[in-house]
């Protein structure tokens, strides 16, 4: 029997209102999250070897809220790379 939530597509929601679509992926042994809009999130926010992002746990559908953090300090997507709401 399989456990778990398969494959599946989810929205990460940053805290600055940035929507990101990334793959996941459940295995038996480990869960993956890749794809573009991972790949995209990784670049916007500069992301390094030891950063940690948490995942809310609310459940609101496939949306799921994120934060970025470097040590204790809250990560924001690097200025250049921003997205520009109008």
């Amino acid at each position: 029997m399989e456990r778990g939530l398969g494959n599946m597509v989810l929205e990460f929601t940053a805290s600055e209102d940035n929507y990101y679509d990334v793959q996941f992926r459940n295995g038996p042994l480990m869960s993956e999250i890749y794809g573009a809009g991972w790949e995209e999130f990784v670049r916007e926010y500069g992301l390094h070897s030891g950063d940690r992002v948490v995942v809310g746990l609310e459940f609101y559908g496939l949306h799921l809220p994120v934060d970025v953090y470097r040590g204790e300090e809250l990560l924001l997507p690097l200025p250049w790379l921003g997205k520009l709401v109008l």
